[in-house]
């Protein structure tokens, strides 16, 4: 009797379980009803976090089985429904989780300088991913500067210096010019007024 290849090769839970939790990509091959069900589907992405791409329409817009997908792969965002993948809000959380995120959402975020900031924080690589349009905002260049700048592990050294020097060929060159100037000292503050500590009691009366 032939069998019918249309069939999904799991309609068991159990099976299916003890399948994605070796390979989330099991999932694939899971019955419509499994992919809809959120403790299945948590197991899959959590071991594969492109397994998202095989859960059903409304896990895939389900937070908390999102953000376990994006944990395990920042890619997993592009699987996710567009109510989260477009909404700013569940974004900074994804990048809470996982930073690489970043380089996987649209300009409009990447021109976000809270979120672009946040990424970096967690981790200095993502400064790769910021939008042009970030890098004409000084104030914004400055605090990625001392991130990169600041505190680094020497193990990323190399990959850092890396960053610095495609976001310095990216960088406007007035703001570039701008960073590498010296601070111009300023004569007309007294030495009392910078160190108030060296004041006199008189001086404070």
């Amino acid at each position: 009797m032939p069998t019918d290849t249309n069939q999904p090769k799991y309609q068991d839970r159990e099976t299916l379980l003890a399948a994605i939790a070796q390979d989330g990509f099991a999932l694939k091959y899971a019955s419509e009803e499994l992919r809809k069900d959120r403790e299945v589907v948590l197991v899959a992405v959590a071991q594969m976090g492109m397994a998202l791409t095989y859960a059903s329409d409304e896990l895939r817009t389900d937070p908390k089985v999102v953000l376990a997908a994006v944990k395990q792969d920042a890619i997993a965002i592009l699987r996710a429904g567009a109510e989260l993948s477009k909404n700013r809000e569940f974004l900074k959380k994804a990048i809470g989780a996982n930073p690489y995120v970043l380089g996987n959402i649209g300009d409009e975020f990447r021109n976000d300088s809270e979120i672009v900031l946040a990424a970096a924080t967690k981790n200095p690589l993502t400064l790769q991913y910021v939008g042009d349009k970030l890098l004409n905002d000084q104030e914004f260049v400055l605090k990625a500067k001392n991130i990169l700048t600041t505190d680094i592990d020497p193990k990323l050294k190399s990959q850092i210096q890396n960053i610095i020097t495609i976001l310095m060929n990216r960088i406007p060159k007035s703001i570039r010019d701008f960073l590498t100037s010296p601070i111009p000292a300023d004569d007309s503050i007294s030495d009392a007024q910078a160190n108030p500590a060296t004041q006199t009691v008189s001086q404070r009366s």
